[in-house]
């Protein structure tokens, strides 16, 4: 007997991208992306990025998966940069020499299922003030198009969304 495969009926390739631009308030900002597909709902990550803002100041670029309370996985995981405009894009073909923990590969394009109400994190940190962090994902997605929220926990960013469609 043949093995019944699941072939994404009616699914559709998802695509944010959007950016927080940090206001001058001090201390350290945690600027996010948060994407939920909600209940009954999944998709697969196919790839994405994280842009850090421009300032020679530290920034901390992290993107994992929750259950919305318990990590279930980091793929890019406490990077310390302190040069402007580094991207981080996942999965990556090539391991940067100061990138030790990103993932290198291609095995995740088929492995990183986010279902229900987990949680798919793209985040930078920084104690620099007024950086504008930018943040992208592409995945297929099966039911309703998933919540994306963008979010800084200092003072009033402004956060813009340039992309989120389906296609």
């Amino acid at each position: 007997m043949a093995e019944t495969l699941d072939s994404w009926p009616a699914g559709a390739t998802w695509v944010f991208q959007g950016s927080v631009a940090e206001d001058a308030t001090a201390g350290t900002h945690v600027c996010t992306l948060t994407v939920t597909p909600g209940a009954g709902n999944e998709m697969q990550v196919l790839y994405g990025r994280i842009l850090e803002g421009n300032t020679a100041t530290a920034q901390l670029p992290i993107a994992r998966i929750t259950d919305g309370t318990n990590l279930l996985a980091d793929f890019i995981n406490g990077i310390v940069d302190t040069s402007a405009n580094i991207g981080r894009s996942f999965p990556s073909l090539v391991a940067p020499a100061n990138n030790a923990n990103q993932f290198v590969g291609t095995v995740m394009q088929s492995n990183l299922m986010v279902s229900g109400t987990q949680v798919l994190l793209l985040q930078v940190s920084t104690a620099a003030v007024s950086v504008t962090q930018t943040f992208a994902v592409v995945a297929r997605i099966k039911g309703e198009k998933p919540t994306a929220v963008l979010n800084d926990t200092i003072g009033t960013s402004t956060n813009t969304v340039n992309t989120n469609h389906t296609f």
